[in-house]
């Protein structure tokens, strides 16, 4: 059962999901990748969860979710 969540809610639960890979130790670059398909199945989507938004309008909301938790400085690779 998929579950559709308010912007809110939404951002509630990617904030909460990037906490959970943050007290495990990920780094914040990884994470960026891995919370898609996290919230995905947290929201019950099962099979392939995609791994960034592509196409599907609840990977793009939370893409946007965690994207606004941070600085676009904070997310980007530094050498």
């Amino acid at each position: 059962m998929m579950v559709e969540l308010s912007d809110e809610q939404l951002l509630f639960l990617v904030g909460e999901t990037d906490k959970e890979m943050f007290e495990s130790g990920m780094d914040i670059r990884k994470r960026d990748f891995f919370i898609v398909p996290r919230v995905m199945r947290k929201l019950g989507y099962v099979g392939n969860v995609p791994i960034s938004s592509g196409g599907n309008p609840t990977a793009n909301r939370i893409v946007a979710a965690y994207r606004s938790i941070y600085r676009p400085r904070d997310l980007v690779d530094r050498i």
